[in-house]
Protein backbone atom coordinates (compact mmCIF):
# COMPACT_ATOMS: atom_id res chain seq x y z
CA UNK A 1 0.00 0.00 0.00
CA UNK A 2 0.86 3.59 -0.50
CA UNK A 3 0.48 6.64 1.72
CA UNK A 4 -1.47 8.94 -0.37
CA UNK A 5 -0.78 12.98 0.88
CA UNK A 6 -4.13 14.92 0.65
CA UNK A 7 -6.38 16.75 2.39
CA UNK A 8 -9.84 14.97 3.49
CA UNK A 9 -12.82 15.13 5.19
CA UNK A 10 -13.59 16.15 8.95
CA UNK A 11 -12.93 12.98 11.60
CA UNK A 12 -16.09 11.62 12.88
CA UNK A 13 -17.25 12.83 15.97
CA UNK A 14 -15.52 11.78 19.22
CA UNK A 15 -12.35 10.83 16.72
CA UNK A 16 -9.18 11.64 18.48
CA UNK A 17 -7.01 11.08 15.03
CA UNK A 18 -6.50 9.20 12.14
CA UNK A 19 -3.98 7.33 9.40
CA UNK A 20 -2.24 8.72 6.40
CA UNK A 21 -4.45 8.02 3.63
CA UNK A 22 -3.84 4.78 1.97
CA UNK A 23 -4.60 3.57 -1.42
CA UNK A 24 -5.26 -0.01 -1.83
CA UNK A 25 -5.77 -0.46 -5.59
CA UNK A 26 -8.43 1.88 -6.85
CA UNK A 27 -9.72 2.52 -2.79
CA UNK A 28 -8.71 5.34 -0.50
CA UNK A 29 -8.99 5.24 3.04
CA UNK A 30 -7.80 6.20 5.76
CA UNK A 31 -8.29 4.44 9.75
CA UNK A 32 -9.55 6.83 12.09
CA UNK A 33 -9.57 5.80 16.19
CA UNK A 34 -10.46 7.02 18.78
CA UNK A 35 -8.51 7.73 22.08
CA UNK A 36 -7.92 4.84 24.29
CA UNK A 37 -9.98 4.95 27.74
CA UNK A 38 -8.57 3.15 30.59
CA UNK A 39 -9.35 1.39 34.22
CA UNK A 40 -7.79 3.44 36.44
CA UNK A 41 -4.79 0.78 38.24
CA UNK A 42 -5.24 -1.90 36.13
CA UNK A 43 -3.45 -2.31 31.96
CA UNK A 44 -7.29 -2.01 30.07
CA UNK A 45 -7.68 -0.33 27.67
CA UNK A 46 -10.70 0.22 25.07
CA UNK A 47 -10.84 2.67 21.83
CA UNK A 48 -12.69 2.20 18.15
CA UNK A 49 -11.74 2.42 14.65
CA UNK A 50 -12.92 2.78 11.62
CA UNK A 51 -12.64 3.09 8.07
CA UNK A 52 -13.11 6.56 6.23
CA UNK A 53 -13.07 7.60 2.63
CA UNK A 54 -12.51 10.46 1.30
CA UNK A 55 -16.16 11.48 0.80
CA UNK A 56 -16.24 11.23 4.32
CA UNK A 57 -18.85 7.89 4.89
CA UNK A 58 -17.10 5.49 6.91
CA UNK A 59 -16.88 2.17 5.17
CA UNK A 60 -19.58 -0.02 5.23
CA UNK A 61 -18.53 -3.92 4.66
CA UNK A 62 -15.37 -2.54 7.68
CA UNK A 63 -17.14 -1.49 10.06
CA UNK A 64 -16.97 0.27 13.68
CA UNK A 65 -14.72 -1.89 15.38
CA UNK A 66 -14.55 -1.67 19.44
CA UNK A 67 -11.03 -3.21 20.54
CA UNK A 68 -10.38 -4.35 24.39
CA UNK A 69 -6.63 -4.74 24.89
CA UNK A 70 -6.12 -6.19 28.59
CA UNK A 71 -2.64 -6.66 30.07
CA UNK A 72 -2.73 -9.56 32.83
CA UNK A 73 -2.71 -7.76 36.07
CA UNK A 74 -4.99 -10.39 38.25
CA UNK A 75 -8.53 -9.78 38.53
CA UNK A 76 -10.40 -6.55 38.12
CA UNK A 77 -11.93 -5.75 41.23
CA UNK A 78 -15.53 -4.47 41.61
CA UNK A 79 -14.84 -1.34 41.06
CA UNK A 80 -12.78 -1.70 37.94
CA UNK A 81 -15.24 -3.92 36.30
CA UNK A 82 -17.57 -1.21 36.87
CA UNK A 83 -15.00 1.48 35.39
CA UNK A 84 -14.34 -1.02 32.64
CA UNK A 85 -17.83 -1.58 31.87
CA UNK A 86 -18.99 2.15 31.70
CA UNK A 87 -15.85 2.24 28.99
CA UNK A 88 -17.38 -0.20 27.03
CA UNK A 89 -20.91 1.37 27.51
CA UNK A 90 -19.39 4.33 26.20
CA UNK A 91 -17.71 2.85 23.34
CA UNK A 92 -20.95 1.16 22.18
CA UNK A 93 -22.78 4.26 22.25
CA UNK A 94 -19.59 6.23 19.95
CA UNK A 95 -19.95 3.28 17.90
CA UNK A 96 -23.52 3.73 17.35
CA UNK A 97 -22.98 7.53 16.60
CA UNK A 98 -20.44 6.03 13.93
CA UNK A 99 -23.22 4.14 12.55
CA UNK A 100 -25.73 6.49 12.12
CA UNK A 101 -23.42 8.74 10.12
CA UNK A 102 -22.88 6.10 7.85
CA UNK A 103 -26.67 5.45 6.99
CA UNK A 104 -26.89 9.19 6.47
Amino acid sequence: MTTVDQVGPALPHGAAGCTDWQLDGDELYRIVYTDEESVEGYDVGVHLSAIQHPNGELSSHDFVEIYLDIAGNGPLSAEQSRALARILLDAAEQAEHWATVLAR
